[in-house]
């Protein structure tokens, strides 16, 4: 079984002075960057040896799988800001996954199974293969090579991940950007018509 990496500090709710809007453009522009590495890959552009190692090696993905966990982070922490302007303050995307069943949204149940199959997905690192021995909870191993979760990316698995799959997961992540933005703007309505 994987040995989990969990926070020791319990997160705290923290107040933020952005908006709804700013994580989702910030989120949004992650899953951009993801995908314009992912389509460069996949291009046919004539690179440096250099430049063409780093892809044929699977090392592009490292970049492109910290840009669309990131993006997790955000979305996830866009559902407390756009519910009550609060998002707990933590990487931890089991937390924030949490954080996102205690508060009871309403998001339509498809939507929802398939973000939470995809958060695990990143929490967990399996793709077409388990990349890492431990979850990362703390979205260190794609940012560092010496990580708090004290593992090392297992490099030969990293040319066996499929493209395809991740941008997938991206075309899902920015609809469901814009999915939950049109349900806070619906939820804003009914909460002003109720104080009226």
């Amino acid at each position: 079984d994987r040995i989990s990496t969990m926070s020791i500090k319990t997160p705290k709710r923290v107040a933020s002075e952005n908006t709804f809007v700013s994580y989702e453009h910030f989120a949004k522009t992650y899953l951009l960057s993801a995908k314009l590495l992912l389509e460069s890959k996949q291009s046919g552009i004539k690179r440096s040896a250099d430049e063409q190692w780093r892809i044929d090696s699977g090392l592009i993905y490292i970049p492109i799988i910290y840009l669309i966990r990131h993006s997790i982070e955000l979305i996830l922490k866009s559902v407390g800001v756009g519910n009550s302007n609060r998002y707990l303050k933590t990487h931890n995307l089991e937390d924030l996954q949490k954080e996102l069943d205690s508060l009871g949204i309403d998001i339509n149940t498809p939507l929802k199974a398939r973000l939470l199959e995809v958060i695990n997905k990143y929490m967990t690192y399996k793709f077409s293969t388990d990349l890492l021995e431990t979850l990362d909870l703390e979205n260190d191993v794609f940012r560092f090579p010496d990580n708090s979760a004290k593992t090392r990316i297992k490099g030969e698995d990293l040319i066996k991940i499929k493209a395809e799959d991740l941008l997938n997961d991206v075309t899902f992540l920015a609809s469901c950007c814009v999915q939950l933005s049109g349900i806070w703007q619906i939820q804003k309505q009914l909460r002003a018509e109720i104080r009226i």
